[in-house]
């Protein structure tokens, strides 16, 4: 009997590494990927679990003091990279992944 696959996204761990960038103060650059998990349709198992980049997806910057004022957004690119706007120095600094 042949095993058929079957594909679903799901977004359960997110990395961001988040690094300064000597080109433009107070910026974060960084990639956001998912698991993306490949689940069997005969026993509905899990087959795979591999990190994909999360594509043109918006992240907004914000503070955990003020979760609604948005300090900037960007767009990660078709490898899940992006670079913020200058969002001046947080401490409590929050990357809404939407």
């Amino acid at each position: 009997m042949k095993r058929q696959v079957c594909c679903c996204a799901l977004l359960t761990i997110l990395f961001l590494t988040a690094s300064a960038t000597s080109a433009r103060a107070n910026t974060i650059a960084g990639t956001v990927r998912y698991q993306d998990k490949t689940f069997s349709t005969v026993d509905g198992s899990v087959l795979a679990t591999p990190m994909v980049p999360a594509r043109y997806v918006t992240l907004d910057f914000v503070r955990t003091s003020n979760l609604t004022t948005v300090l900037g957004s960007t767009t990660t690119d078709a490898s899940g990279n992006f670079t913020s706007p200058d969002v001046g120095a947080p401490a409590d600094l929050v990357i809404l992944v939407k």
